[in-house]
């Protein structure tokens, strides 16, 4: 029979390590992780969907927080706002050259990249076995200890 808890904690392990080196890189350019969240949110969004409200629906955010967070934005030049042709009241928001190039630099972890080709080159058969291996990867990666066993 298969724990389904086990696969539960190793996926969690792994975001909670890969949120932590994000937290890292992003402080180390004056970022928190919600602001590239955003700018990863506007990279792919369509024309229909680049208002600060569509934002803050999409992250599950108040609109204060996204609020802020264009703000911050906006003065490191990393978005760009526009008034909508038809509505002046809304709002358009657009990457500018500094947000693509910024998102190019950022992403995607080069750990979890390295971590998920040996994955793929120990060839497992369970995805516990496969989560297991990513998170001893990413451990070892990041010079992150093991807190407890997992299979």
């Amino acid at each position: 029979m298969h724990d389904t808890t086990t696969t539960f904690k190793l996926i969690e392990r792994i975001s909670n390590l890969v949120r932590s080196e994000e937290r890292k890189k992003f402080a180390a350019i004056g970022l928190q992780p919600i602001h590239v969240q955003v700018l990863d949110y506007l990279a792919t969004c369509n024309r229909f969907s680049d208002t600060p409200a569509a934002v803050a629906e999409f992250l599950g955010l108040t609109k204060g927080t996204v609020s802020q967070s264009i703000q911050v934005l906006e003065r490191k030049n990393y978005l760009e706002k526009s008034q909508d042709a038809q509505d002046g009241r809304v709002v358009h928001l657009a990457l500018s050259e500094a947000g693509l190039k910024l998102l190019q630099e950022i992403k995607p972890m080069d750990v979890f990249e390295k971590a998920q080709q040996a994955i793929v080159e120990h060839g497992y058969d369970s995805l516990d076995a496969a989560l297991s291996g990513l998170l001893a990867e990413l451990q070892k990666a990041n010079s992150a200890k093991r807190f407890w066993g997992l299979p």
